[in-house]
């Protein structure tokens, strides 16, 4: 995608607000909003793999086009709200079109005509766990025709089949065992020009970590992602960076933290973006400018 030209914060509500903007969640796309069988939801989530405490509903409002719903399991809470109504175009833009799916897996996100806000209100502070909720939820609404999610903390999306295809047991193990940062975070390539792009990280800040940017060439994008992931599970480890600190990378490769200096509405995240820049070895462990 370009860089946007001005900020488009503004634009990017949905039909709740307020504190629970801050709470983590996904948004469910459908082609209509239909009466939900809450058995049927429940008996889904039960399967997927054994539960410690049964899964409960309350539907509060499901009426002309409006819903509002909780589900509960376990330790979690999540609250369902939902709309006979596409999601804002903001919220579209900084999910499907940056997303690395194919064209024929965002065709029919791109055509939803309804969506259900997916907000986690649970006690679990685990951030993995709240993740693995709000995703056997997705699977539960499946054969509620469910279209695929948008995830826009992470800037990112998924469809159905891979919904289908990822939560099972060994899956879901797999991710509370290490972060699958190609499905809960965002990889997103902006392009500052034809040989420039700023490649940035979206979500990292659900984990504690600070997201991270870098200005390169268009061909160093797999680097950079190999780059990211490596720093992320550095921090992850407690690692605290901050700007002004350099690091050795590889044999051959230095570099230096910094704030964001450009595009912040793009770059910015709430826990704050680093942004990388190489450095020559003689640098290390000095100020940078």
């Amino acid at each position: 995608m370009d860089i946007p030209k001005k900020n488009s914060s503004n634009d990017r509500t949905s039909s709740v607000q307020g504190s629970q903007r801050a709470l983590t969640g996904i948004i469910l796309l459908f082609d209509k909003l239909t009466k939900l069988d809450m058995a049927r939801i429940a008996g889904a989530i039960a399967k997927i793999e054994p539960l410690k405490k049964p899964v409960s509903s309350n539907i509060q409002v499901e009426e002309r086009g409006i819903l509002r719903a909780f589900l509960e399991f376990d330790d979690h809470k999540l609250q369902l709200v939902g709309f006979s109504a596409r999601v804002p175009a903001a919220t579209m833009e900084h999910t499907i079109p940056v997303s690395n799916w194919k064209p024929q897996d965002k065709a029919p996100l791109q055509g939803h005509k309804a969506h259900i806000l997916c907000y986690y209100e649970g006690e679990n502070t685990n951030p993995i766990e709240r993740l693995i909720a709000l995703y056997k939820t997705a699977f539960a609404f499946c054969k509620e025709g469910v279209l695929g999610i948008l995830d826009e903390d992470a800037w990112n999306c998924m469809p159905r089949r891979m919904i289908e295809e990822q939560v099972k047991p060994d899956m879901l193990q797999s991710c509370r065992q290490t972060v699958p940062l190609g499905i809960w975070t965002g990889f997103v390539k902006m392009f500052k020009s034809k040989n420039e792009v700023w490649f940035c990280t979206k979500g990292y800040h659900r984990f504690g970590a600070k997201d991270l940017a870098y200005l390169g060439r268009p061909d160093e994008a797999n680097a950079a992602f190999d780059l990211f992931g490596n720093l992320f599970f550095y921090m992850r480890d407690g690692a605290v960076l901050k700007a002004g600190d350099t690091a050795q990378v590889s044999e051959t490769e230095n570099i230096r933290f910094r704030e964001v200096y450009e595009y912040p509405d793009s770059l910015n995240s709430p826990s704050g973006t680093l942004v990388l820049e190489k450095i020559k070895a003689s640098e290390i462990n000095k100020p940078g400018s």
